[in-house]
């Protein structure tokens, strides 16, 4: 039999029957993370798959503006509607089903193991003290002890939990679930203990990277931190420390420089710097203080903190800007050319060269024609709007305020508690002005875009997948995530931060200058690069964002 042939036998269903719900983490569960990352992309790419597996979801209710979004395109959705527990929901997608080997994933349990072994039950390597789960205790002789989920007794015990994972063949799905009682519905280590002792299933523990309860989550998020371009994040649990390495020693050094320099006013804002008087020249790490707070990029996609919530999110990034960037702490005013045009030619040179030998047609007719936007909106070639861009920028930057800044305020650098208000800023720009040997000149105005770009623009939705696109000849759909309290977020945002700052035109063409300039930096999906130079082009051309916007 051939590859593919097998691989048609093979299909993936995530169960996530309650989407729609409010999640105990108070956040959408249709978007239900890890980090910054949605879970079902985790899923799919924590798993050794071909494009030759059927995927499935299964939800109580399919939402169609949801079921468009970029992670759901290949994934078809089975609504098994209102059920009262996890078994009738496998009951129902099995109707739906006909391939031979069935890989069952919660939504909220992120696969460690990248290969799928066939008739397997995957429980947690790491013994824990037993909550609100289902897990085995392993007696003499290897016998298992079941401790089911909504067993008292088993309270506390430890035991290893199982992680919600089962590679089964159809037929014994079908066996095992005949006749289920309904106590048992809504435990799936009923289905376990089935497969077990009547088909004789294997048991595996791996890592539980489990988003689905309060107790682990924390560890799911450790284990789940990924690296950014050149940078490699590790934990350090002895120390609660983040050890960041980089092959550009540069960088680091520069960091480390960064960080030695700040005045005392503007430490505060930064997690504790350990072993900062290092050789600095040599080091290729950094030993940092482990935030545990989340990103604001996943506050504002994810979270539903509420408006009060909001308030003391925006005014902490507020105090923190003014900190940075009040009139007395200027440093110098000169040319900021590396900041603006120069790294904006550079860049656009790159993405040129890659969509010159691309075969997107798409991408070919936003270089050097315009395109239609969602049938309303006619954006320029990128061509056209990079030479006024650079027009601009180059009269903008002859002269510009600097002061000690971030440099980098996107939404992923800003650690914040919304309960408390209280902030950490990571990953500074640091540039490192050779002249006047100061680490961290920045023009206040980029930051301010930088904010921009994210809060009104919904930057970190596209580099989320929370978009949908569809293409034709001549015109282009697009629609992007516009997360709840949008409109109150960006009213605040505007009154504590934009307003008396900055002129809004300026502002916009920043802001522009962002999208247009980052766009080398998304290759690897070419609708993410798609939709980013859209957004660009809309926003320098002062069209109506708002035709992009969606709400759920």
């Amino acid at each position: 039999m051939s590859k593919e042939e097998l691989n048609k036998q093979n299909a993936i269903l995530i169960l996530a029957g309650r989407l729609g719900s409010v999640s105990c983490f108070n956040s959408y569960e249709y978007f239900l993370n890890i980090g910054n990352s949605l879970a079902i992309d985790k899923i799919l790419n924590s798993i050794e798959i071909t494009n030759k597996f059927k995927s499935y979801i299964a939800v109580s209710k399919i939402d169609e503006k949801f079921a468009a979004f970029k992670p759901f395109k290949n994934i078809e959705l089975i609504n098994v509607g209102l059920t009262c527990g996890v078994i009738e929901t496998i009951r129902k997608s099995l109707s739906f089903i006909s391939e031979e080997n069935i890989f069952i994933i919660p939504i909220t349990t992120i696969p460690d193991q990248k290969k799928m072994i066939k008739n397997v039950c995957y429980f947690s390597d790491l013994s824990l003290p037993k909550e609100n789960w289902s897990a085995i205790q392993i007696g003499k002789n290897n016998n298992y002890k079941y401790f089911f989920k909504h067993d008292e007794s088993s309270f506390a015990k430890e035991s290893f939990p199982f992680t919600g994972r089962i590679s089964a063949q159809r037929d014994h799905l079908i066996k095992a679930i005949e006749n289920f009682p309904n106590y048992k519905t809504d435990d799936m280590l009923y289905l376990v203990q089935k497969l077990i002792e009547d088909f004789k299933y294997k048991i595996l523990f791996e890592k539980w990277l489990d988003i689905g309860h309060k107790a682990t989550y924390h560890n799911t998020r450790i284990e789940s931190f990924t690296s950014r371009f050149f940078n490699n994040i590790t934990y350090k649990k002895e120390n609660n420390t983040i050890i960041k390495r980089s092959e550009n020693q540069e960088k680091i050094s520069c960091e480390i420089n960064f960080y030695n320099q700040l005045p005392l006013r503007l430490k505060t804002f930064f997690p504790y710097i350990f072993a900062e008087n290092k050789i600095l020249q040599e080091a290729n790490n950094i030993e940092i203080e482990y935030i545990p707070y989340p990103n604001l990029a996943e506050l504002f996609l994810f979270n539903d903190i509420g408006p009060n919530g909001w308030l003391r999110v925006i005014r902490s990034i507020s105090k923190a800007y003014k900190e940075f960037y009040s009139k007395g702490f200027q440093i110098t005013e000169s040319n900021c050319s590396w900041l603006y045009s120069d790294k904006l030619t550079l860049r656009f040179s790159s993405i040129e060269n890659y969509i010159n030998k691309s075969d997107n047609l798409i991408l070919k007719k936003i270089l050097f024609d315009g395109i239609s936007i969602n049938n309303k909106l006619k954006i320029k070639s990128l061509y056209s709007t990079f030479f006024s861009l650079k027009k601009f920028l180059i009269n903008y930057e002859r002269s510009v305020k600097q002061y000690i800044g971030h440099g980098d305020l996107c939404f992923n650098n800003i650690l914040i508690d919304h309960v408390s208000g209280t902030l950490k800023l990571i990953d500074p720009k640091a540039f490192h002005d050779y002249e006047l040997d100061i680490f961290g000149l920045m023009d206040p105005n980029y930051d301010l875009s930088k904010l921009n770009h994210s809060f009104k623009y919904l930057y970190d939705s596209v580099v989320n997948n929370l978009f949908s696109i569809e293409y034709s000849k001549l015109n282009v759909n697009l629609k992007i995530f516009s997360p709840k309290n949008y409109d109150y977020i960006n009213m605040q945002f505007e009154n504590l931060l934009i307003a008396n700052s900055i002129d809004k035109e300026l502002l916009r063409i920043l802001t522009a200058n962002l999208f247009i300039s980052m766009l080398p930096l998304h290759i690897d999906d070419e609708e993410k690069l798609i939709a980013l130079a859209i957004i660009g082009s809309i926003l320098f051309d002062n069209l109506n964002f708002n035709n992009l916007r969606i709400d759920l």
